[in-house]
């Protein structure tokens, strides 16, 4: 969130990780042992508004507390980690330019990168935790439908978002796009 102040970026956070928790509620058997959710989508939508430190946060809070109330208590450590890394390296990536992309491209990379993170993650842990590359392989296959399926809804509600009153709170946009708002804020 560009501005405003120190308590409306805490309780924008705590309504980011509240959203997080709720689309992340909302899940589906995937066929494989785990479920498929929204709520990668809003760790996008997250990171798109109050930028990869606090998405971060916001994101791993809401990912475990989903995982102990759903009943998947020895998933929280992983998913609180597999959700923090996914949020910084899409931060990473959109900050540095990754590949000198720019625009949608950019936001794409960004994302598909911080989501084979997040799938790698989610194969360790499952390897761990239910032993052996089979488990593995059935906790990547279930994390890339789930990460597509975040992509493809983050993005639609991120496109959405840019074109409602909301854009002035967007930390990241999916364009290059500057308006006044943002030169203002690249000087300060």
């Amino acid at each position: 969130m560009r501005n405003g102040s120190n308590v409306q970026n805490l309780v924008f956070q705590g309504l980011m990780a509240a959203l997080i928790f709720v689309a992340t509620c909302l899940s589906f058997p995937n066929g494989v042992g785990g479920y498929t959710h929204l709520g990668d989508a809003m760790i996008i939508v997250a990171v798109m508004f109050i930028g990869s430190r606090r998405g971060a946060v916001a994101a791993g809070i809401g990912a475990m507390l989903a995982d102990l109330i759903l009943g998947y208590g020895m998933w929280a450590p992983f998913s609180l980690i597999a959700k923090v890394v996914m949020v910084i390296i899409i931060g990473l990536c959109l900050n540095n330019h990754v590949f000198g992309l720019r625009g949608r491209a950019r936001w794409f990379a960004a994302v598909l990168i911080g989501c084979i993170a997040e799938t790698a993650i989610y194969a360790g842990a499952g390897y761990i935790l239910e032993g052996g590359i089979g488990a593995a392989l059935a906790e990547a296959g279930g994390m890339i439908v789930q990460c597509g399926l975040g992509m493809i809804v983050g993005f639609a509600l991120s496109e959405a978002l840019q074109k409602s009153p909301l854009k002035q709170k967007m930390a990241y946009r999916t364009t290059d796009r500057e308006t006044e708002t943002d030169s203002k804020y690249k000087t300060a």
